[in-house]
């Protein structure tokens, strides 16, 4: 972390070096983002329950690479929030034969440092206000990972049961680090407005679309992706 924010407090000094000679490349801003989640089943047994929201927040970084052409970067931390269930659940008693139960649903909350990297595309100044366009890909890992459940049936053995290993207390929360997959990477899309404030400071809102193409669930019984669009609120200084 100190070496992180070493390398930032570098970048920024930098910055403003080159920006009082007037010939600066780097922009360095700030944003929080608004969520909703959603699961994609990829198998017959996983089934979308509600979507959730969360947020996300963390640095926003663009050199520039043309007059209204930047490469785009950052480092934020991101907070997914989605449902799930499966058609059939397999509970498995000690020393005798599975048993199913139907419609256990699970409500994920789950973590990551995410660092997304795309080419962002922007018209002329129009007045106070510049459109934006913003393509590229995202990656990101997983730093916790907790779950809800209902429906639980009256015998239930969280040790044993689907998705679930390591439990604090199932009844509420759900420690499910070993059921999420770890690695999350998908496209970016992106659109939305800069509006000039003054000088080079600028006020960002837009829309981002995170489409995965990694599969959310760890395993071989479960597939489904987990994508995401956020209303991105930022400024850069």
């Amino acid at each position: 972390m100190y070496k992180y924010l070493f390398f930032f407090l570098f970048l920024v000094s930098y910055s403003q070096s080159q920006a009082q000679s007037g010939d600066s490349k780097y922009r360095f801003g700030l944003h929080f983002t608004p969520n909703r989640a959603w699961v994609m089943p990829e198998t017959r047994l996983l089934n979308q329950e509600r979507g959730g929201y969360g947020y996300g927040y963390g640095l926003l970084i663009e050199r520039k690479i043309g007059s209204n052409y930047f490469f785009s970067t950052g480092l934020s931390i991101n907070q997914l929030q989605y449902g799930s269930s499966l058609d059939t659940n397999i509970y498995v008693r000690k020393n005798t034969l599975p048993a199913g139960f139907n419609n256990i649903q699970y409500q994920y909350r789950a973590q990551y440092f995410e660092l997304p990297l795309s080419m962002k595309m922007r018209t002329n100044q129009m007045g106070a206000i510049r459109i934006y366009g913003q393509f590229g890909i995202n990656t990101a890992v997983l730093f916790q990972a907790r779950a809800k459940i209902t429906n639980i049936p009256g015998e239930f053995d969280p040790e044993e049961y689907f998705f679930i290993n390591k439990v604090t207390d199932y009844k509420n929360d759900l420690t499910t680090d070993d059921r999420v997959s770890v690695l999350r990477a998908g496209i970016i899309i992106g659109a939305g407005v800069e509006y000039l404030l003054s000088g080079e400071t600028h006020l960002v809102l837009g829309v981002r679309l995170d489409n995965p193409f990694t599969d959310n669930y760890r395993g071989d019984a479960v597939n489904g992706r987990v994508p995401s669009i956020g209303l991105q609120v930022g400024i850069f200084f």
